[in-house]
């Protein structure tokens, strides 16, 4: 596989990660995973859901968390096609 899958694999993870925590943000704005939002508060430094700067920082975030995650996901698939 090229480098540029790779690439590409890494930005759709961080991507994805992105939309599932606005998503998990709109529900927690509906009184739904209030517990695992006051667990991401602890983890994500500067996230509150309660305004915007807040969320925005937790985009941030989890962008990061996703570039990480598609880096981990990326080299275990290199090291199984060698």
């Amino acid at each position: 596989m090229s480098l540029n899958f790779y690439n590409k694999l890494i930005l759709l993870t961080g991507i994805l990660n992105c939309v599932i925590f606005l998503i998990i943000v709109s529900l927690y704005k509906r009184n739904i995973l209030i517990n695992f939002v006051n667990l991401v508060k602890m983890v994500y430094k500067g996230f509150d859901p309660d305004n915007v700067q807040g969320i925005i920082k937790g985009v941030i975030w989890a962008f990061v968390d996703g570039i990480i995650t598609g880096v981990l996901i990326a080299f275990i698939i290199k090291i199984f096609n060698e």
